[in-house]
């Protein structure tokens, strides 16, 4: 296995010096090539996953844990997340393998596919350049960490289920019952995802929300406690767990600071560059990427509504990064050379100092490689 663990980073290589190359020259390739690529990159970063082995300060490691004891007790442990059925049940099918690995396999397959998913319909649906594939993969692994995907593994899968919903919903039109589940999945997977889902909610609304009520969000956590109290008084589990998990949230945080601030720097980015984007739209851009863009940019109010719960802040961020290309692309298509020029520079800064924070971290915990995965931890 560990000729395979060479063979997916050397191909991973291959890959983005093939990006590399696109941001300088226009490579023209077929649906069907650019879908072996994309497969081959998440069967690769797969068994990249499956040959880690967690430090044990890693959600992983507890979530391992979990998944050893459902498999001595069966469903009927008490897992902490009764009222999380999907993510319940897909502990108890990796418990039924003799892999524990089978988990983070699943979040990082289900997280980069998604990704690669949106990027590729966008690029093909609007006929657009394959030049900024590469910033996008950058600002989508600087600001959607792999060990977020790897260990975090509900937060990943639950936002990116989500985001396959919300695409599939605005660009593509899809209006079925599929969607509704895509849409309901994650409530299941991460409390989290609520805020997404309820976001959405509110953008059935749209000429009022969108249009006139959308910069409350940014004083929302002022009345937090108040939701929390409403929320607790409903006596559903789900409900009374997601009030518990806001209210940890909200009065614990023990995060970096540094990486907060930057967070919030990084929203506040967006939210300039989106109301310039908006100011600049083109009038040959579709009402569905308009659409798109709205309900992202509920997304960035809301998170710096949320300056009091660092936590929230931070997850809402690896939703947006399901959306780098779209957000790269519209920012740099309506703009004057400087300012492109300007943009990507911004961008660049932020990719660099996230994934310089990201290497730090790494380098301070015990992840080491392991071929060993066969066997039963």
């Amino acid at each position: 296995m560990g000729f395979l663990f060479v063979i997916s980073v050397t191909y991973l290589c291959f890959y983005f010096t093939k990006l590399i190359v696109g941001t300088m020259y226009e490579i023209k390739s077929s649906k069907i090539f650019d879908f072996s690529l994309s497969l081959l990159v998440v069967i690769s970063i797969v068994i990249i996953s499956i040959s880690i082995k967690p430090d044990i300060e890693y959600d992983l490691s507890r979530h391992y844990e979990i998944v050893n004891n459902m498999r001595y007790y069966g469903y009927e442990y008490e897992t902490g997340y009764e009222s999380l059925v999907i993510i319940k049940v897909i502990f108890y099918l990796v418990s039924l393998s003799r892999y524990n690995e089978l988990l983070p396999a699943i979040s990082v397959a289900i997280t980069y596919s998604i990704f690669i998913y949106i990027t590729r319909n966008f690029i093909n649906k609007y006929k657009t350049s394959n030049k900024l594939f590469l910033l996008s993969w950058l600002i989508n692994i600087s600001i959607l960490p792999f060990l977020v995907s790897y260990s975090g593994v509900r937060t990943s899968m639950a936002f990116a289920i989500f985001a396959l919903a919300l695409y599939r919903d605005i660009i593509l039109k899809k209006k079925n019952l599929t969607i509704i589940i895509l849409y309901v999945i994650p409530l299941f997977i991460h409390p989290a995802s609520g805020i997404l889902v309820g976001l959405r909610i509110l953008y059935f609304n749209r000429n009022l929300f969108v249009s006139k009520l959308k910069y409350l969000l940014l004083f929302w956590s002022f009345s937090s406690y108040i939701l929390i109290d409403l929320l607790e008084s409903i006596s559903i589990p789900y409900i009374s767990y997601t009030a518990q998990k806001l209210q940890i949230y909200f009065l614990k945080f023990d995060g970096d600071h540094r990486l907060y601030f930057v967070n919030m720097c990084f929203f506040i980015f967006l939210f300039i560059l989106f109301r310039w984007i908006n100011l600049g739209k083109k009038a040959d851009w579709s009402e569905n990427i308009n659409k798109l863009m709205e309900y992202i940019e509920l997304v960035i109010l809301f998170a710096i509504g949320s300056f009091y719960i660092p936590s929230i802040t931070e997850r809402l961020l690896y939703f947006i990064a399901f959306f780098a290309f779209p957000i790269i692309y519209l920012s740099v298509n309506n703009s004057r050379t400087r300012l492109k020029l300007m943009v990507i520079i911004i961008f660049s800064l932020f990719i660099v100092g996230y994934i310089t924070y990201q290497y730090i971290q790494v380098s301070s915990h015990n992840i080491y490689i392991s071929f060993d995965f066969l066997r039963m931890n």
